[in-house]
């Protein structure tokens, strides 16, 4: 059966171009990748962002993918959101992602992407469904040291860690998407 991956960006929508065009060198690995731009800052509500996901997986699952999901930062909520709520989703790997509802998040932005706050809300539950023999099935991808999300924000307990050997959030988000999609894929498409 053929993996899908199905992507889930972070805040930065200005990024997407580059994300799209970098996604498309995973094909090459033998999966298929779907972008799902969130557009965080462009008003919408968490339900419609989280349905245009479930929306892709049953797409993908129609034509008879196994699907998992990548996620990055911001995005790191919403993907455990869907993936609590989804025992038939193979992996989730967090990349520098937002993965503590109590992550602290400056007011300006939560002002900005109400959807965002919602989305930290929701997380508060889905990680308390989320079983210890599911956590294998996710991985999380951190900076050496990044100081957007801090290293105690990207944290899931009971899964599995790999630090990445670059600075910065961004700079690790683009590391682990260029340098370390072999790697990604690998973890996403065993059984």
């Amino acid at each position: 059966m053929k993996h899908h991956i199905i992507y889930i960006p972070g805040l930065g929508d200005y990024y997407d171009g580059f994300r799209r065009s970098v996604l498309q060198s995973w094909r090459l690995y033998g999966v298929s990748v779907e972008y799902i731009p969130m557009g965080w800052y462009k008003g919408g509500s968490y339900e419609q962002r989280e349905t245009s996901i479930k929306k892709a997986i049953a797409r993908a699952r129609k034509s008879g993918k196994t699907v998992s999901l990548v996620s990055e930062s911001a995005g790191g909520a919403i993907a455990l959101n869907v993936f609590s709520q989804d025992i038939q989703l193979h992996r989730l790997v967090s990349i520098c992602a937002v993965n503590n509802p109590n992550t602290p998040v400056a007011p300006r932005i939560l002002a900005r992407s109400p959807s965002f706050k919602t989305s930290l809300q929701h997380l508060k539950s889905a990680m308390s469904t989320i079983k210890a023999d599911r956590r294998r099935d996710i991985t999380v991808l951190r900076s050496a040291y990044d100081p957007t999300v801090m290293l105690s924000d990207t944290l899931i307990k009971g899964v599995k860690t790999h630090r990445i050997f670059a600075i910065g959030h961004i700079s690790a988000i683009a590391t682990c998407v260029i340098l370390y999609g072999f790697w990604v894929i690998r973890f996403v498409t065993r059984r």
